[in-house]
C-alpha cells in the first residue's frame, strides 16, 4: 500500500468519526461540550496521526509518488468537485425548503451544512482513489490490456 492509498483511507475514515459521534451524541444527549469536545481532540490528533502512518516508508526502495498516482489523484479530484457541485445544488434546494413564508433561513442550519459538504467531498475523492487502486492487479498495478 503507498501513500496515497494510506491517506485515502485516512481521508475516508476520519470524516466519519465526528459524524457518527456528533449523531450518537446528539440524539442521546443535549450536552453541546460532550458533542463537541471530542469531535475538537480528535482533529486535532488527526493530523499528527496522519503524519506518523502515512509518512513512513514501508519499504526503503517505496517510491513516493508516480505517474499513476498523478492520474489516479487528478480523476479523483474531478469527482470531488462534481460531488461538491451536486451537494451544493442539494443544499440550496434544502435551503429553499427550509425557509419560511419571508424567505428567511435560520443562519444555524448554514454551519453544519457547509461542514457536511467538506466531509463528503474529502470521502468522495479518498473513495474515488481507493476504487481506482482497486482496478489494478496486485497492490495496485495496472493488469495488462487495462486503462484508468
Amino acid at each position: 500500500m503507498n501513500r496515497t492509498q494510506k491517506s485515502a483511507w485516512f481521508g475516508l475514515v476520519v470524516p466519519c468519526f465526528p459524524v457518527v459521534w456528533f449523531l450518537s451524541v446528539g440524539i442521546t444527549t443535549q450536552n453541546e461540550l460532550l458533542m463537541l469536545v471530542p469531535i475538537v481532540v480528535f482533529l486535532l490528533l488527526a493530523p499528527v496521526v496522519m503524519f506518523l502512518v502515512i509518512g513512513k516508508k514501508q519499504r526503503p526502495d517505496e517510491v513516493m509518488v508516480d505517474e499513476r498516482d498523478y492520474i489516479i489523484r487528478s480523476k479523483a479530484l474531478l469527482a470531488g468537485f462534481i460531488s461538491v457541485f451536486v451537494m451544493l445544488v442539494v443544499s440550496s434546494i434544502l435551503m429553499h425548503l427550509a425557509a419560511d413564508d419571508r424567505g428567511m433561513v435560520e443562519v444555524d442550519i448554514m454551519l453544519p451544512l457547509t461542514i457536511l459538504i467538506f466531509i463528503l467531498a474529502i470521502a468522495v475523492y479518498s473513495a474515488a482513489i481507493l476504487i481506482q487502486y482497486g482496478r489494478g492487479g496486485k497492490d495496485g498495478d495496472i493488469c495488462e490490456g487495462e486503462t484508468l
